[in-house]
């Protein structure tokens, strides 16, 4: 997610979080307005397609930003990284999914979940990434099932 986090933050102007999956972030932006978020995701991916028009697939971008997030992941002093988490406990409702969130990390170890406000918006654009991500993962599994039953 660290890929969304950089998106959305250079659309912002500003360091957001995000919560969710790669490709489908909720940024935290405590909005009011749900066109205020699809307005953000129209200005990333479109700022994202004009980048790759120009410039082909930011492999070393990508790389960097991967450099900066496992500096960040085992250095020593504290800092925010996006991780996958299995949810054992309720986060707005979503429970029982590896699903990415902002950590809180200290010379590499996780102190806990970054201290983020969800508004009801952001709420419901993730229980809805989260039941999708449930669902693929559902159809995966019954499809590796179905797979194995023919040996």
């Amino acid at each position: 997610m660290e890929l969304d986090v950089r998106r959305y933050s250079k659309v912002l102007g500003k360091i957001i979080s995000c919560i969710g999956i790669h490709g489908k972030a909720v940024p935290l932006i405590n909005s009011s307005s749900p066109s205020s978020y699809e307005e953000i995701y129209r200005r990333a991916d479109n700022e994202l397609m004009d980048y790759l028009r120009r410039n082909g697939i930011p492999h070393q971008a990508a790389g960097k930003v991967f450099v900066e997030f496992f500096s960040r992941l085992t250095g020593k002093k504290k800092e925010v990284v996006h991780v996958s988490y299995f949810l054992k406990q309720k986060f707005c409702d979503v429970k029982d999914i590896s699903i990415s969130l902002p950590f809180v990390l200290e010379r590499g170890e996780v102190l806990g979940i970054a201290p983020i406000k969800v508004n009801s918006i952001e709420q419901k654009k993730f229980q809805i990434v989260a039941l999708g991500l449930k669902n693929s993962v559902n159809h995966i599994l019954k499809a590796s099932l179905k797979l194995t039953a023919y040996r």
